[in-house]
């Protein structure tokens, strides 16, 4: 079935490594929140690509998640007839892709509570 590619990039200032650290460490959350979205989601690591399987709106939805040297790309293959999704697609990867680079919960400061 022919597709309309939609790739966005989300610049990171971290070495590529650490990229995927990230990135593995916080796919399988933010596939969970996903979930009432979609029927499924399928994730298969092809060495330092992650390729991602959707289905939802009865169609099954492919794409890439890479980390580069300064940026992840994420390419999506929607198909001709979801052409119309494709700027709603890319606002919502936009918004939620940066969370795959946060760092993990240990890692992170905790707040202190102002007096």
């Amino acid at each position: 079935m022919p597709t309309t590619p939609l790739t966005i990039t989300v610049p990171h200032g971290m070495t590529r490594a650490e990229a995927l650290v990230r990135i593995r460490s916080n796919f399988d959350k933010a596939a969970e929140q996903a979930k009432p979205y979609v029927t499924s989601i399928e994730d298969q690591w092809e060495g330092d690509v992650l390729n991602v399987k959707v289905a939802a709106l009865g169609r099954d939805f492919t794409g890439r998640v890479e980390a580069l040297e300064d940026a992840v790309k994420i390419e999506v293959d929607l198909p001709h007839m979801f052409g119309w999704l494709k700027g709603r697609v890319r606002k919502v990867l936009t918004r939620h892709a940066p969370r795959l680079l946060e760092a993990p919960e240990a890692a992170r400061r905790p707040r202190r509570a102002r007096a």
